[in-house]
């Protein structure tokens, strides 16, 4: 027969010795699987900034070609800005140039009374922000006026470049970007086939305006 105190200890539970290794094997187990999931969580923040590093980079791709495709009557890329454009740049792709920098493309629309006047799409980019920019002008015989003021049109852009060396000859520009957001840098380069003919020449200047007026 069983003792009393045989009956005891087998109804007694746990030891101290086995709670002990009990809780330090939770404890490992627990270490093991927070770093595990916090690996994942890293994991997946770096390739969600990926991703959305790419989709708008391509979505302000998509509305920069847009506006490239759709130039009707002539281009400029030059230093400063649409309000104030300077020397002209004819490609500066290889990243040769600094400072704000505009690229105007302009076509022939027409107005409400059937005449024909010239609508500039204009990109600034500013090199301090590192943002694009984009307003719309609209030239008359009485000069230039804005359409539309400049907004922001695309952020951490760290650099834009153009060429637009053979716009006239070929009917091709060609874009750089590089952008930044969340720390993740994209340099994509993008050539674009214009569907009309084109001059390189600044949107109202004299000599635009003796190649002649628009079309009515």
């Amino acid at each position: 027969m069983r003792t009393e105190q045989e009956r005891q200890q087998k109804n007694g539970g746990f030891t101290l010795v086995e709670m002990i290794v009990a809780v330090a094997i939770t404890a490992v187990f627990s270490a093991v699987v927070l770093t595990a999931v916090a690996a994942g969580s890293r994991l997946y923040r770096s390739i969600s900034g990926s991703t959305r590093v790419q989709m708008d980079t391509q979505e302000l791709t998509d509305s920069v070609e847009k506006l490239i495709v759709n130039a009707g009557e002539s281009i400029y890329y030059a230093y400063g800005s649409g309000k104030s454009p300077g020397a002209p740049i004819s490609d500066d792709i290889d990243g040769s140039t600094d400072g704000d920098r505009t690229l105007l493309l302009c076509s022939i629309q027409k107005n409400k009374g059937g005449a024909g006047i010239r609508v500039v799409d204009v990109l600034d980019w500013r090199e301090s922000e590192q943002k694009l920019y984009y307003s719309r002008q609209e030239i008359t015989a009485a000069g230039t006026s804005m359409l539309t003021e400049p907004s922001v049109y695309g952020e951490g852009i760290m650099e834009f470049h153009v060429d637009v060396s053979r716009a006239d000859s070929d009917g091709i520009i060609r874009f750089q970007l590089i952008t930044e957001n969340l720390g993740k840098k994209l340099r994509t380069l993008h050539t674009v086939d214009l569907r009309n003919p084109v001059k390189i020449i600044l949107p109202g200047s004299q000599q635009q305006e003796e190649g002649g007026q628009p079309q009515t």
